[in-house]
């Protein structure tokens, strides 16, 4: 079995737990379907869906849901800094934040564009403030001013 397929079925288990658990809520019919012939309640959505989910779960306040949805996403690809930053985001409300900076540095590493190291940096920089780390935190605020948007 292909490593993007091990991954796909590892976030449509952790889909499917947080459906069952209610965490997620009940996604809307065009964007999840049940695995057929599945009676365990699975759910199958893409990954841009997913990664929507999580942006929403956190705007909802439900930082533990984008967790366990950015885990499934970084499975099917460790290299996505938009997954990255919505972990760091999620560690961060739920006061992890050495592990949420940790996060964030990893979108920082990862991000295409200026704007996304910016945002990465900045972030990083907030959760190390919150920890105490003072220094780490001007460290990476060096660093955002570096990629800082002109206008």
């Amino acid at each position: 079995m292909s490593d993007r397929r091990k991954a796909s079925r590892a976030l449509a288990m952790c889909l499917a737990g947080l459906v069952l658990a209610g965490g997620a809520g009940q996604p809307h019919a065009d964007e999840a379907a049940a695995a057929p012939g599945s009676e365990t309640g699975m759910v199958r959505m893409s990954l841009p869906q997913a990664q929507a989910l999580a942006q929403q779960a956190l705007r909802q306040g439900q930082p533990r849901t984008a967790y366990e949805l950015t885990e499934g996403l970084l499975a099917a690809d460790p290299d996505n800094g938009h997954a990255h930053f919505l972990r760091a985001h999620a560690l961060g409300q739920l006061k992890d934040y050495r592990t949420g900076r940790k996060s964030a540095a990893r979108a920082y590493r990862v991000a295409n564009t200026d704007v996304q190291r910016f945002e990465a940096a900045k972030l990083a920089a907030e959760l190390s403030f919150a920890d105490d780390s003072y220094t780490v935190s001007q460290l990476w605020l060096r660093r955002a001013v570096h990629y800082a948007p002109t206008e």
